[in-house]
């Protein structure tokens, strides 16, 4: 298990969120970040200062649904997200 995927999971323990609960991407993350495995690329910005569904928790980051309620096909980085808890919903 990568440093990466256990500094993922303590977040998402720490804030009680998991499958099914909604996050806002905050801003975008750069190559090698932190230890994220994998690179942002341009179409991850369609859900840039959004909010969306975790679908599918990965240990190179987390899936997120897309604009048009679609599973996406991109992992994204626990330290981009900010989770959405009742009252600081969009």
């Amino acid at each position: 298990m990568s440093s990466y995927y256990i500094q993922q999971s303590d977040w998402l323990s720490k804030h009680k969120i998991g499958l099914g609960d909604q996050v806002k991407v905050t801003r975008r993350a750069c190559h090698k970040e932190r230890g994220w495995p994998t690179i942002w690329v341009g179409n991850m910005d369609r859900i840039l200062n959004k909010t969306a569904t975790i679908c599918g928790i990965q240990e190179s980051g987390i899936v997120l649904s897309q604009p048009d309620g679609s599973r996406g096909g991109y992992e994204y980085p626990y330290f981009v997200l900010e989770p959405c808890h009742k009252g600081n919903w969009l």
